[in-house]
């Protein structure tokens, strides 16, 4: 009979730091990866609708600046963790002419893996972008 001792207390709290672990974490920030990539998705679409039915682009970026405010403030996108003023950039492109097209495309900052007692790692940036038609026969003021 040999005198072998097992390691597997070691091996088991070796295995959940380093596998079990950095998956839980992966796992516990998918739902905020897809929360904010929803948002940016929805924020073009509406952004690009308000323009494209709004009188000048002028009005329609002031309208558009109000709308992404208020769903930011509704949202409460902007005090999570990894984002220091604003995790929401977006710009609009297009002519308002009869038949063309307002495209917006927004930036939503996607915030890191929260490791604890470390703080957050990995932010990356996600794009969406939509196009919205001009009603053909739109009448103008």
């Amino acid at each position: 009979m040999t005198r072998e001792r097992g390691f597997g207390t070691a091996a088991w709290m070796i295995g959940m730091a380093m596998v079990i672990l950095p998956m839980a974490l992966i796992a516990l920030s998918l739902p905020r990866w897809f929360d904010r990539a929803e948002l940016g998705r929805t924020l073009a679409q509406d952004i690009a609708r308000t323009v494209a039915r709004s009188v000048d682009l002028e009005a329609g970026s002031a309208a558009a600046a109000v709308l992404v405010a208020e769903i930011l403030r509704t949202t409460d996108v902007s005090s999570g963790p990894g984002c220091a003023v604003s995790c929401v950039s977006y710009r609009v492109e297009g002519d308002l002419g009869r038949g063309r097209s307002i495209t917006a495309t927004v930036t939503v900052e996607l915030p890191g893996i929260v490791v604890p007692l470390a703080g957050t790692v990995g932010n990356v940036s996600w794009s969406a972008s939509h196009s919205e038609r001009v009603d053909d026969f739109r009448s103008f003021p």
